[in-house]
């Protein structure tokens, strides 16, 4: 089943640079952000997300996965002018991180759901982030970023969730405490790209589909987009997508759960 809401949140930026219209290659990036991953075994799944993609596709090419253990929040948050995040998520069309979410508790007692990165290393926090064409330093490229973490786009915190669209296609994540298994990293990926045996499916269907099943693992799980607009949200595929997006003040917040 899927619930569909409209939320309206205005965005406003100032352009002064134009990027260019067409690109011909596109980057894939992913973080695995588990402390606790000993043998390696997600770390190797989610390689196996990133191989998957640049095996199958001649143009797509191997990002920041090479940082490796070194993943932070700095891959994420917005350094206003040419920062360092300018080599990482925002610079790259198709974005995974996967692990442990963390929840930032204010001095006020406000919290907020962010991007958890283990051992200390912190937290990306919504309001320090901005994904796509139209990021404040004018150097985003970003169109996909899956965040496979708890509650990231939980129903309190959503609404922070929606300023990190500036351009981007689609933030895609969970409004609950998600349950995954290893080999989902390749599942996804090849929903994405018609390979192993999987027919090739849009974003949002391979993204509910892998995530959300009937069995034993993901029959609970509740997914979650933030689409830029329909358009983006019922036909982005891999292989097809317009690289810039108009900005609006209205963004599409699709869920996907198995209902009790």
């Amino acid at each position: 089943m899927y619930s569909i809401s409209v939320l309206l949140f205005i965005i406003v930026f100032s352009i002064i640079s134009a990027i260019p219209s067409t690109v011909e290659s596109y980057d894939v990036g992913a973080a695995m952000t588990f402390d606790d991953d000993t043998n390696d075994t997600w770390f190797n799944a989610v390689k196996d997300f990133v191989d998957i993609i640049t095996s199958s596709r001649a143009y797509w090419y191997e990002w920041f996965l090479r940082d490796y253990p070194n993943v932070g929040p700095y891959m994420w948050t917005e350094e206003e002018y040419g920062g360092e995040d300018n080599d990482y998520a925002d610079f790259t069309e198709l974005s995974l991180v996967w692990g442990h979410g963390c929840v930032v508790v204010f001095p006020d007692g406000e919290s907020v759901t962010a991007i958890g990165f283990g051992g200390g290393k912190g937290c990306a926090m919504p309001y320090h982030i901005r994904l796509g064409y139209k990021s404040p330093d004018y150097y985003g490229y970003a169109i996909w970023t899956f965040i496979i973490q708890c509650s990231i786009l939980n129903d309190d915190d959503v609404g922070e969730w929606l300023q990190v669209m500036t351009g981007i296609h689609m933030v895609l994540g969970f409004a609950n405490t998600v349950v995954i298994s290893n080999v989902d990293p390749s599942i996804l990926a090849y929903r994405l790209t018609g390979t192993g045996g999987y027919q090739k499916e849009t974003v949002q269907d391979a993204f509910f589909h892998t995530f959300v099943r009937y069995d034993n693992v993901h029959k609970n799980n509740i997914g979650r987009i933030i689409a830029e607009n329909a358009d983006a949200a019922d036909h982005d595929t891999i292989d097809s997508f317009e690289y810039h997006i108009p900005v609006d003040n209205v963004k599409l917040i699709i869920t996907c759960y198995i209902p009790g």
